[in-house]
Parts: structure tokens; C-alpha cells; sequence
């Protein structure tokens, strides 16, 4: 793993991304980076610099994908699920998505 970080962080855009972190000029965005590279981007980051990253994405599936190739990688990522609406009395229906969303 590591010739794949020292890869990474050679690249300009890279160090780009790294000096906004750094200089706390945060959020900051990333775009148009594949999958895999993307987790391994993220967990790269948040060794370096011993921080957590707020990561979204545009659906839960997408969500677990990305946390499980972080966890993968040796990251410790979370996945907050979406809000489970309900149009049922509440009486009816689990709790189960409110009781994970709050273990996050």
C-alpha cells in the first residue's frame, strides 16, 4: 500500500487537496475521481492528517461501497443511512434506522 500513497501524493492534484486540508481552507471538493482511487483518496487524507471526513454521495448503495473499500484499505469509515420515512402511524413501524443512525 504504500507505493500506491507515495503515488498518490506525487500527484499535483493531490497536493492540492492536501494544502487546502492543511491550511484549514475546508470543505473541499473532489470530483470526477473513479471509485477505488476515491476510497483510497479519502484514507489516504485522514492518515496523513489524523481527521475524519464527512463524505457524500448520491446513494446509500454507493455509500457502502465506498465504506466498505475504506475498511478495507485499514480505515475506520461509517455508513449514515438515509432517513427511512414512514407514512404509517408510528405506532406500526421499527426503529431500526433511527437507532443505527444515532449509533453513528
Amino acid at each position: 500500500m504504500a507505493f500506491f500513497d507515495k503515488f498518490l501524493e506525487a500527484l499535483p492534484e493531490y497536493k492540492t487537496v492536501a494544502s487546502s486540508i492543511e491550511k484549514d481552507r475546508l470543505p473541499c471538493g473532489v470530483t470526477g475521481v473513479s471509485h477505488v482511487h476515491k476510497a483510497h483518496l479519502i484514507n489516504n487524507l485522514c492518515r496523513k492528517f489524523d481527521r475524519r471526513a464527512l463524505v457524500i454521495v448520491s446513494d446509500e448503495g454507493e455509500g457502502s461501497r465506498l465504506c466498505e473499500d475504506i475498511n478495507a484499505m485499514g480505515g475506520n469509515a461509517l455508513l449514515f443511512p438515509a432517513r427511512d420515512f414512514d407514512f404509517r402511524p408510528s405506532g406500526i413501524s421499527s426503529k431500526q434506522y433511527e437507532q443505527v443512525r444515532l449509533g453513528i
